[in-house]
């Protein structure tokens, strides 16, 4: 049974999206799954009352069964709630569904729901075995996209956005979970769009799809879309789908939006670690919109990937860091070891049910024999992106043959 992630944040419209959805036409049987933050799920009340009924009052789609998610995020402390209730709704495959939809809370990454799901496939969980995700649905408050890019919240800073004791969720930065929801998507709904001015709108499109090429965007209104498109080609075998034509014509009528104001993208990779400190004072200057002289990453709005830092007296070259801008929010954190600090028999066994990605890692990320994995690649996304001076003061940052030898 295919599963449809709904993410987005609080107010996006994930819920009018669901209500629709349930309210189709098509007899199609679907399991619902609603994660919601609050103590009192309002969310699963409405979409149980939900009146799924044709003039004529017969049913013609209705929701098979609703299961709550109470006080938590299914990427973390409900990971394992999340497996039960897709058993719940099949009873343990006994019913039969077409489609089971998983409203994600407003705080949710999909991807650590997607990662969690992989390792219980891989341990062998009889949730995986009844059904598998298969899209991730995200919606965008195209009224709000620009000030939740630039604010310096944090996701505790916002209204009901979390619960006491969800530390995980309350200390992501606002602007760093919004991206991460729009990268993990196949589908991208800009909602709102009768409230948003033109402008809101062409933003809200062009910045989304400047972060999420892959991915079809479509600017609604009240979350409406159709259900074909939300659950995808091929997702619902009882439904009509949309033809390859038809999918090839709508991704050739796809918003120009990113190309109008000249959203790119490029690739930095490097095979020499930064200097910490020269790394450090170009950081502190950036971005910097009065000083023509440091305006090299004007117009970067993310900026993510691998890096490798030069030791220092705390540290080898063992840690790999990872780098994540998102509007006003930079850091650079731990990312564990790099794969380079084994050997390459001592990797395989963590690669005994996924030898693809132990290939994978041997041809695009092993720079040489003796540093393995150890890289510089991240990826930088804007409007109008200066690439060649990004790059030469990225450079100018890397350690000199003299420091490597140190």
């Amino acid at each position: 049974i295919p599963i449809i992630l709904l993410a987005g944040f609080l107010g996006s419209g994930k819920t009018s999206t669901l209500k629709h959805l349930l309210e189709n036409n098509q007899n199609i049987k679907i399991g619902t799954i609603v994660n919601d933050v609050a103590s009192v799920n309002i969310d699963a009340k409405l979409i149980a009352n939900s009146d799924s009924r044709n003039d004529d009052n017969s049913i013609n789609a209705f929701a098979e069964g609703v299961v709550e998610l109470q006080n938590g995020c299914a990427c973390c402390s409900l990971a394992d709630e999340l497996f039960a209730s897709v058993e719940r709704l099949t009873e343990g495959g006994k019913r039969e569904l077409d489609a089971i939809v998983v409203e994600l809370s407003g705080v949710a990454d999909p991807v650590a729901v997607r990662d969690n799901w992989e390792q219980a496939k891989i341990a062998g969980h009889p949730a995986t075995k009844l059904a598998d995700l298969k899209r991730t649905v995200t919606l965008i408050d195209s009224c709000t996209f620009g000030t939740d890019w630039m604010t310096w919240d944090t996701a505790g800073d916002r209204d009901r956005w979390t619960e006491e004791g969800d530390d995980c969720a309350a200390v992501r930065k606002v602007p760093e979970l919004l991206a991460e929801q729009v990268e993990a998507a196949d589908l991208l709904l800009v909602n709102k769009i009768d409230l948003a001015g033109e402008k809101q709108t062409k933003v809200a499109s062009g910045v989304a799809r400047g972060l999420n090429k892959d991915a079809t965007v479509v600017e609604v209104e009240f979350g409406r879309v159709a259900v074909k498109e939300l659950l995808g080609k091929g997702t619902v075998t009882l439904m009509s789908t949309l033809s390859t034509k038809e999918w090839q014509l709508l991704q050739l009528e796809q918003s120009t939006a990113a190309d109008q104001l000249g959203i790119t993208s490029f690739v930095y990779k490097s095979s020499t670690p930064f200097n910490s400190q020269r790394l450090l004072a170009l950081l502190n200057r950036w971005p910097d919109d009065n000083n023509s002289e440091h305006r090299a990453f004007v117009g970067v709005l993310r900026s993510k990937g691998f890096c490798w830092m030069a030791p220092t007296k705390w540290t080898g070259h063992d840690t790999a860091m990872y780098w994540s801008h998102a509007g006003k929010h930079f850091g650079i954190t731990s990312a564990g070891k790099w794969w380079g600090t084994l050997s390459k028999e001592q990797m395989k066994p963590y690669f005994a049910n996924n030898i693809k990605e132990y290939e994978r890692i041997m041809k695009e990320d092993w720079v040489s024999e003796e540093w393995g994995d150890r890289r510089q690649e991240l990826v930088f996304i804007g409007t109008n992106l200066d690439e060649t001076d990004i790059r030469t003061a990225l450079d100018e940052c890397l350690c000199t043959d003299d420091e490597m030898a140190i």
